[in-house]
């Protein structure tokens, strides 16, 4: 009992078989190893246990709750992998929560809850796993979730990630995660740097081309991806590509709202469309984040307020009312200014 308590269900498991050992018909050691089964989300070694408990007492009320309650776990894990399979990662979180308030022992459930929180929060996910990691330094499966997390957390991350990754295929060749996850950053390392390359020396086409082949590395990696079509807009906006241009920085907007570099493209990309008024919002919203362009938001400012005036002033100056008005350089040159002002006033 005070193993199961302390969260040692392996030692309460180790008790409870030495004393089965020396009388076979304890009921009290099958319900604290049903428990500490149970705590483990072994649930068919669990229900083994209570079901010994209730052929020693048919109504042991304990057993028989806790069995209706395994019962009902097990249908939690099914929703939870079926949510999984489907990426709905955070309808997969709230049923594993369920079943870690009974299962808080369970490495399995704490390692697919990190799994969901890879695509929900990564940095959650990345502490998900420190306990697992504290007892097991060498469990391949957290390291390589682990590792997810840190890639998918962000690029600053991915020398850290990639460490991971190579620890888990030391400990464990067969590791498929960790090697299919190790390739692919390993490929996205490459692909971004011939990329960047290219738009350094100027072949924007290329570029745009080779920056669309690294999102198809890993489409699910949004914090990476942002990145990579910030980087894309700006070899778009050199090809005068401006609407596709807008929706790349869009996509790296959804996928980070905090990314500042992505509002200042896409505020530079709008004033190119002439969007005046969603060129200075998107600056503004940069300038909130870095006080360093705030210089740069009364510059636009500036600028979009000339480009309005002469605007309206081209507007105004084509009406047919006007015609009367316009004055032709043979007229000035023949009347000089006084032309002006016999033909306005």
């Amino acid at each position: 009992m005070a193993y199961n308590k302390m969260g040692k269900h392996k030692e309460a498991i180790a008790d409870c078989e030495k004393a089965l050992e020396i009388n076979p018909e304890l009921g009290k050691a099958y319900l604290r190893m049903g428990l500490a089964r149970w705590k483990q989300c072994e649930f068919d070694e669990a229900e083994h246990c209570y079901n010994e408990v209730l052929k020693r007492e048919k109504t042991n009320k304990d057993a028989q709750a806790d069995l209706k309650a395994i019962e009902q776990d097990r249908e939690y894990l099914k929703t939870a992998e079926a949510a999984m399979q489907n990426c709905e990662w955070r309808q997969a979180r709230n049923e594993l929560n369920r079943i870690l308030e009974h299962c808080s022992g369970s490495r399995k459930i704490i390692l697919m809850k990190a799994e969901c929180n890879v695509h929900i929060d990564p940095e959650i996910a990345a502490r998900d796993t420190r306990h697992i990691l504290t007892e097991s330094p060498n469990d391949s499966e957290a390291l390589t979730i682990r590792g997810k997390a840190l890639l998918y957390s962000g690029e600053s991350n991915m020398d850290m990630a990639v460490k991971h990754f190579r620890q888990a295929l030391a400990t464990d060749p067969d590791c498929t995660m960790a090697a299919r996850l190790f390739k692919a950053t390993i490929k996205f390392q490459t692909l971004k740097t011939e990329a960047n390359e290219l738009f350094k020396a100027g072949k924007f086409e290329e570029a745009e081309e080779k920056y669309s082949e690294v999102l198809l590395v890993d489409p699910a990696n949004r914090k990476l991806n942002s990145v990579i079509y910030n980087n894309r807009a700006a070899a778009r906006k050199q090809l005068k590509k401006y609407e596709e241009a807008e929706r790349d920085c869009t996509k790296a907007i959804e996928a980070d709202e905090y990314f500042t570099k992505a509002y200042l493209r896409r505020s530079r990309i709008r004033e190119e469309m002439e969007r005046w008024d969603d060129a200075v919002k998107d600056m503004q919203a940069a300038a909130e984040m870095d006080q360093k362009y705030e210089e740069d938001l009364r510059t636009l400012n500036k600028r979009v307020k000339m480009a309005k005036i002469w605007i309206g002033g081209s507007i105004l100056s084509s009406l047919s009312t006007f015609a009367t008005m316009w004055v032709k350089k043979e007229e000035y040159d023949e009347s000089g200014p006084g032309i002006v002002h016999k033909k306005c006033f």
